[in-house]
């Protein structure tokens, strides 16, 4: 299981500043014409928590295998951040509020482009993921050791942080 989390912090952060946010990466990342919906649900850390999720791009909300039949994919949780956690991280709650998700990457390209198996990511028969990928190394510059993942983008980058470095090639 891989996972981006975000969060945001400031003075007079809202839920409409979450859903808002969330909203507009699904609009940009998954197109218009996709349907989003939020849901209440519980999530450690957050207080209120919700999670969003995005019309199958398979059956396009009709049902199916991918989406168990209910026309809807869960891509993320998401919150309020809890004024306790904000005072552990050293932060003033009364006068800061902060939002925070996390987004399964699995799925992301899954929904994106249709594709019904995550095993097919782990694979190694690149036939099956040129089409819609790129191939990816991940070099932890801690152990030195090289892992491989796939990704869609159109453009070629090139991340170096202090703890790795993303090469990719499309």
């Amino acid at each position: 299981f891989h996972q981006i989390d975000g969060i945001a912090v400031d003075k007079g952060i809202s839920m409409a500043d979450l859903k808002g946010t969330l909203y507009e990466f699904a609009r940009r990342f998954f197109g218009g014409d996709r349907n989003v919906r939020f849901r209440t649900d519980f999530f450690p850390f957050v207080e209120p928590g919700v999670e969003m999720a995005i019309e199958c791009a398979v059956c396009r909300g009709k049902g199916c295998r991918l989406c168990g039949d209910s026309g809807w994919i869960e891509i993320l949780g998401a919150g309020m951040t809890h004024p306790r956690v904000l005072e552990r991280g050293g932060i003033d709650p009364k006068e800061y509020s902060s939002f925070a998700f996390g987004i399964g990457i699995d799925r992301l390209p899954m929904l994106r482009y249709g594709i019904d198996d995550v095993r097919l990511f782990y694979g190694s028969d690149i036939r099956q993921i040129s089409p819609f990928a790129c191939r990816c190394r991940y070099f932890d510059l801690r152990t030195r050791k090289v892992y491989a993942f796939v990704i869609n983008n159109s453009v070629k980058r090139y991340c170096v942080r202090t703890l790795f470095r993303i090469e990719m090639t499309c």
